[in-house]
């Protein structure tokens, strides 16, 4: 047969004694009680009245200051935080630094010291007479081939070909250049004296 209360039965199973609880209210006002207490007992009452005042309450004029005083902290937020705005900027933007007169001396000397290399070495080891790579190179000007090389230009050739930092050669003026006589003194003698047999018109133009 089915159960017409199914909660009832479900709760017999998981908590029988609960099930089996009275309904009745272990405490109840006596019968007739409120309507027997008379409403004007407790105004009445000094206990009551001993204090009518409320425990805690704002301050004057809180509520009619209230409007200024959170416009004024909005504006010393948004104050606060273009501050903080403005020195992250300050920060990200890296400083421009001009190049001196000394830094840009010593890129000129650097250009033509590395062109000096390249003049020598093509005297060294071309097989072109040497009379005729002194007429090619006596044409050239140097001073003005230099002048009339822009100054972004050497700056990227420096960058990309030179040995020495330029930063080193200013933090550092007593430090000398690399000379060629160093690179030659690493060379044996027997090289060069199979050099110079085979380039014997070197000897009459070193002599000149």
């Amino acid at each position: 047969m089915y159960s017409r209360n199914p909660i009832q039965a479900e709760l017999q199973e998981i908590a029988p004694a609960l099930a089996n609880a009275s309904t009745v209210l272990p405490f109840q006002a006596p019968k007739g009680y409120f309507e027997a207490l008379d409403p004007l007992a407790l105004v009445e009452e000094p206990a009551f009245l001993a204090d009518s005042k409320l425990p805690f309450q704002a301050p004057p004029g809180y509520f009619e200051n209230m409007p200024q005083a959170l416009m004024s902290r909005i504006k010393t937020q948004e104050e606060q935080a273009s501050v903080l705005d403005s020195e992250k900027l300050d920060q990200k933007q890296a400083p421009v630094v001009q190049m001196g007169k000394a830094r840009k001396w010593i890129m000129y000397a650097a250009a033509a010291m590395l062109t000096g290399v390249l003049i020598t070495g093509a005297f060294m080891f071309s097989d072109k007479p040497v009379e005729q790579m002194k007429e090619q190179y006596k044409l050239e000007d140097l001073g003005a081939a230099l002048d009339a090389v822009p100054d972004a230009a050497l700056e990227q050739y420096l960058e990309e070909n030179q040995t020495i930092a330029v930063d080193e050669v200013l933090a550092n003026p007593s430090q000398k250049l690399p000379e060629l006589t160093d690179h030659i003194q690493n060379i044996s003698n027997e090289k060069l004296n199979d050099y110079l047999d085979e380039n014997s018109h070197l000897e009459s133009a070193i002599a000149e």
